[in-house]
Formats: structure tokens, sequence, C-alpha cells
């Protein structure tokens, strides 16, 4: 939720490699309304940017799997490019993108 720390990445040359599992949705949002189901949560329209092609704008490497054969290829050059690299690997947009539970996420 937070792309600002790629040009802080890129501008002091971290080799951050960040991983987003994109389900194509604001996924924390999903899972508070598991998690609190009498709860009424806004319905955020997820608008999700080409990560790539954001990555790339901020003078990164971008890298993007969409099926699953493709991950371990696309994770093995993510990490192994030098410098800031985003990899966005792409879910079922029924995946929620982490378990969260009264004692805090998982």
């Amino acid at each position: 939720m937070n792309i600002q720390e790629m040009a802080t990445a890129v501008q002091y040359r971290i080799p951050v490699k960040v991983v987003i599992l994109n389900n194509g949705a604001l996924g924390l949002v999903r899972v508070a309304g598991a998690l609190f189901p009498g709860e009424v949560l806004p319905d955020v329209p997820a608008q999700i940017p080409d990560f790539v092609r954001l990555a790339e704008a901020y003078g990164a490497k971008g890298f993007r799997a969409t099926r699953h054969a493709e991950v371990p290829d696309v994770l093995r050059k993510g990490f192994a490019a030098e410098g800031p690299v985003l990899i966005d690997v792409v879910v079922d947009p029924g995946e929620m993108s982490t378990r969260w539970s009264p004692r805090g996420l998982r």
C-alpha cells in the first residue's frame, strides 16, 4: 500500500527485493471483513496498478509471474537482479492475502 519506498531504494541503491502476492484486491480489507463478519466495511474498489511498470517508473527492475509454473523462474531472476526489484506474483482473486487472528497477523 506504500510504493513510495521504492523511490528511496532506487535513490540509495538499496538492493531490496519486494514480492507482491497480487490478488487484484485490497487484501487486508478483505481479511478484516472475514475476521469481523458483523462489521460494515466500505466497498473499496481496487484499482490495482501495473506494478512492474510502476517499479520501472521509479528506476527499479520489475518481474511478473501470471502462472504457477512461472513462479520459480521469475523469483530466481528477480532475486539475482542487482538493485531494487519488485516481483508481482498474480494469484487467484479469491486468495486471502494473509491469515489474521485476534492475536494478530500470521
